[in-house]
């Protein structure tokens, strides 16, 4: 190996400057630079495809998120919704009971009372008639005694009073 090789030097040399300018001259350097431009282009698609790939996923995450929010959100409400029905329902439900145990308390009262004013009206008719008779034992009949009594007299009187006059 000569020093050339070792060490080149920073101009090209060649044996044959036509024949170099000619391969030089022939070779395509474009298709290179378009196979690396078309390179660059598809990356970059790919990368642009990529990011917009990403976005809608994160899109579509974002709005299953939200669509389980509002469904979580929905069935809250729902059964909150059934929570308070079923808490109006045992309310209705507890105040029928009262009320008809309340009816029922007040139909035993209504029929206590009856019961008790029939006996209050037995006794005192009783007492009534206790004291009629004991009027009439005490008072009408000595006091009904001595105006017959008294009549017979008056009557055995006038009777001989006219027999007295007639004979």
């Amino acid at each position: 190996m000569t020093g050339c090789e070792r060490n080149p030097s920073p101009r090209i040399s060649v044996h044959n400057a036509e024949l170099y300018t000619d391969v030089m001259n022939a070779s395509d350097w474009s298709r290179m630079i378009e196979r690396e431009q078309q390179r660059e282009r598809i990356a970059a698609r790919r990368q642009h495809e990529a990011e917009e790939w990403q976005l809608q996923k994160q899109m579509k995450l974002e709005e299953v998120r939200l669509q389980a929010a509002r469904d979580t959100e929905a069935a809250k409400a729902r059964q909150e919704r059934r929570a308070r029905e079923d808490t109006k329902e045992q309310e209705m439900a507890d105040f029928m009971r009262r009320f008809i145990a309340f009816l029922e308390e007040h139909e035993d009262l209504n029929a206590r009372c009856a019961c008790q004013a029939r006996r209050e009206e037995r006794h005192l008719r009783r007492v009534v008639e206790k004291l009629h008779r004991v009027w009439k034992e005490d008072v009408f009949l000595p006091v009904q005694a001595f105006i017959d009594a008294q009549l017979q007299d008056v009557e055995g009187e006038e009777r001989r009073t006219l027999l007295r006059h007639t004979c």
